[in-house]
């Protein structure tokens, strides 16, 4: 009875914490909070598969941690794929564009006989303006928010990391400076780099008031006192 008892108990407070960490990442989700999140669930989840004894609520544990690991890489290869597809339709005009270049100057007679050329500057005028960069910057701002490139900093996926790298590098290439500042922020690795450390003499900052944000945990006061609670069960499972 008393191990009914216990383990009765034990599996409560285990889908509490779980449900505390779907609730946790949903809610910093769609604030769209720049804290790691998705660390901070994992290990609530990982404190409920301590806490657990069921093998019910241990299945659901491990589907929900799989969840979670599936989401990790979430921003970052949201981000790729977007780049990717930029990258892919303007090296496919490329191809279409200069294969019809040299279409030309193969069965173009005056051309053969050198009466007139190619001009090869507007040819890779047409391959640049193939694609409308002005939309694209729109969509990147929408898609690839400053939140997410801040998501996507955390990430230790360091072969995701390059591919995101080289994606950005190839898209910035392409853009003029006036578009480029739109997105500047997709490239915090150069930021980094080119910032300076000089200081200059400024007037004093303002007195500003900001009223204090609600902490999660304040919010959800049933949460932490489960986080408590399990740490109180696994401490007395190392007796039991």
């Amino acid at each position: 009875m008393q191990d009914f008892s216990y383990s009765n108990i034990a599996d409560k407070v285990a889908n509490e914490l779980l449900q505390c960490s779907i609730d946790f990442f949903n809610d910093s989700q769609s604030k769209k909070l720049e804290n790691n999140y998705h660390e901070k669930a994992v290990k609530l989840v990982n404190l409920a598969e301590e806490v657990a004894v069921g093998s019910m609520v241990k299945d659901r544990i491990k589907a929900n941690l799989q969840t979670l690991e599936d989401m990790k890489d979430r921003e970052i290869n949201q981000a790729i794929a977007l780049l990717q597809s930029v990258k892919n339709a303007y090296e496919d005009n490329e191809r279409k564009i200069r294969a019809q270049a040299r279409e030309l100057q193969e069965n173009d007679f005056e051309i053969r006989m050198g009466m007139k050329s190619i001009n090869w500057i507007s040819v890779n005028a047409n391959i640049q303006n193939s694609i409308n960069w002005d939309k694209v910057v729109e969509l990147i701002k929408e898609e690839i928010t400053p939140q997410n490139v801040n998501a996507i900093k955390n990430t230790t996926n360091s072969g995701k990391i390059e591919e995101y790298k080289k994606s950005v590098n190839f898209i910035l290439g392409k853009l003029g400076s006036y578009r480029k500042t739109k997105v500047s922020y997709l490239d915090w690795w150069s930021s980094n780099t080119s910032s300076t450390t000089t200081r200059t003499l400024s007037s004093p900052p303002r007195s500003t008031y900001t009223p204090k944000k609600e902490s999660w945990a304040s919010e959800n006061p049933g949460c932490v006192l489960a986080i408590v609670i399990a740490i109180f069960i696994a401490f007395i499972a190392m007796f039991v």
